[in-house]
């Protein structure tokens, strides 16, 4: 846990008096702060006991903000509460709460064991707990995996679909070139220019509009690719 304003002194921190806020950040690592709360100020957590729909304030406590932390909760937690986060030490929160049960638990578990961790869950749920559910990072890599391989195949075909085009373009500019320049291949051959030199002729500047083609397109796919796509890529 990273303080980004204040200390943690996890002394203080165990005598009651003191809580920790946390603060979101983007995926950049970018915070958004929190201004409405400092460090120093004091919060105070009101305890609710359900009266059917409604709910009643039983109990008051107040805590001084010893420091804010980074945290990202779309990586850290499970759901987006939209509201402000505080952490406190385990032993000081229990006695808080009436009846404390665990909402959801973060882990990690060693490379290559994730299929195994899996499997265990899963007969856990089926005979121990049905109540229970959990979430690895296996569905959402799969389903990022599909969205690759859609952007991909979209991608490929654009691009052989896009090179035909200009495959065909190419033949017709060399063909209506061929047609519209018949006096001026008349006039060459008529001064003595035979057929091989002329069809020399005709492939050079082929591959000089080939060459500049290529040239052209390479610069501005990197220009592209440089300005536009990591401008995407950043904001993603």
């Amino acid at each position: 846990m990273e303080a980004i304003e204040g200390t943690i002194d996890l002394e203080k921190l165990k005598t009651g008096k003191y809580i920790l806020l946390s603060v979101e950040c983007n995926d950049d690592g970018t915070v958004i702060d929190n201004l409405n709360i400092r460090v120093g100020d004091t919060v105070r957590m009101n305890h609710l006991t359900m009266s059917g729909l409604s709910s009643i304030i039983d109990g008051s406590y107040d805590f001084i903000i010893m420091a804010k932390v980074r945290a990202n909760e779309n990586t850290a937690t499970t759901r987006n509460t939209g509201e402000a986060r505080f952490y406190l030490p385990t032993e000081i929160f229990l006695p808080l709460c009436d009846n404390p049960h665990l909402v959801s638990f973060p882990f990690d578990v060693k490379e290559g064991t994730e299929m195994e961790m899996a499997d265990f869950l899963n007969n856990y749920i089926d005979s121990v707990e049905p109540g229970m559910d959990f979430e690895s990072k296996a569905p959402y890599t799969s389903s990022f995996g599909a969205l690759t391989s859609l952007i991909i195949t979209i991608g490929g075909a654009l691009s052989i679909i896009i090179g035909i085009i200009g495959i065909a373009n190419f033949v017709n500019s060399v063909l209506t070139s061929v047609i519209t320049r018949k006096k001026e291949f008349a006039m060459l051959q008529s001064i003595g220019m035979t057929g091989k030199p002329l069809k020399r002729m005709l492939s050079f500047e082929g591959l000089y509009y080939d060459v500049g083609t290529i040239i052209t397109s390479a610069s501005l796919d990197v220009l592209f690719s440089v300005v536009v796509v990591r401008g995407i890529l950043n904001g993603i």
